[in-house]
């Protein structure tokens, strides 16, 4: 009787076999490698920040418009006048960001008591820009942190990013947290230093540790606790829009530039 291994048909079953088991785990590896680079998709922050005074040089070097065309476009450069940023001209004076998180858009416009969407279609009629309300839907998974880096930076934050919603993911990039801040108060139509304040959400301060002069971190992680932030804004927001000092030379002038309530 002749001995399996003179047998050259299970020889090539086994060779087979040996092949498999070396491209199946070498699929699976590249196939997740595939899914992690398609899905998880994954950026690099850039540590530059848009200067002062770029506007017209991007308009003049990039899109190669004529000083006529970029006075037209962003108005000439009046220094007498103070309240004109170097950006463009400063239209407020003063500026509160109230962000409030899982609100229907249906129920803040319709079924709110005094509805704030009655009251902007009021304010519509009589042709004002006071208030604005706006639908923003979000991608899953809506983690705050996204969300914030997403409303301060204009960026689209990656699934990634969820990782740092657990603290220590502060924002390196270009914000108007970080413009706020760092552009001296002349150059956006101020006469006196501005500052900034915060209260609410504690995501808010662990995305930007160094940036706010005073700030009322409250803890958000707690999802029996529905209390403790709404009430903390209420207590701490009003003392905020107090701290506004008046010129008397040329109207309000802001001590806080912004009092940003984060998620009551």
């Amino acid at each position: 009787m002749a001995s399996s291994s003179s047998d050259p048909y299970g020889k090539k079953m086994r060779s087979k076999r040996s092949l498999m088991d070396l491209i199946i785990p070498l699929l699976a590896i590249g196939g997740l490698y595939w899914f992690a680079a398609s899905f998880f998709l994954a950026k690099r922050s850039l540590p530059y920040s848009s200067k002062c005074d770029e506007a017209r040089t991007i308009l003049r070097e990039v899109l190669s418009l004529s000083p006529e065309e970029i006075d037209l476009a962003i108005g000439p450069i009046d220094t007498s006048d103070n309240r004109n940023g170097c950006w463009l001209p400063r239209k407020i004076d003063s500026l509160v960001i109230l962000v409030v998180d899982a609100l229907r858009f249906d129920f803040a416009r319709d079924h709110l008591p005094m509805s704030v969407g009655a009251r902007l279609s009021a304010q519509k009629n009589n042709r004002t820009t006071a208030s604005q309300l706006l639908q923003f839907v979000a991608d899953p998974p809506t983690v705050t942190m996204q969300r914030l880096k997403g409303l301060t930076t204009g960026s689209l934050p990656t699934f990634a990013d969820i990782s740092g919603n657990m603290g220590g993911a502060s924002i390196e990039e270009d914000s108007w947290v970080e413009q706020l801040k760092t552009t001296p108060h002349s150059k956006r139509g101020l006469k006196f230093p501005s500052r900034l304040g915060f209260v609410g959400d504690d995501t808010w301060v662990d995305l930007y540790p160094r940036q706010f002069d005073e700030s009322y971190p409250l803890p958000s992680f707690n999802t029996r606790d529905l209390d403790t932030v709404d009430n903390g804004c209420l207590e701490r927001l009003p003392m905020l829009l107090r701290d506004l000092r008046m010129d008397g030379s040329n109207g309000p002038c802001i001590e806080y530039d912004f009092g940003c309530v984060g998620y009551i």
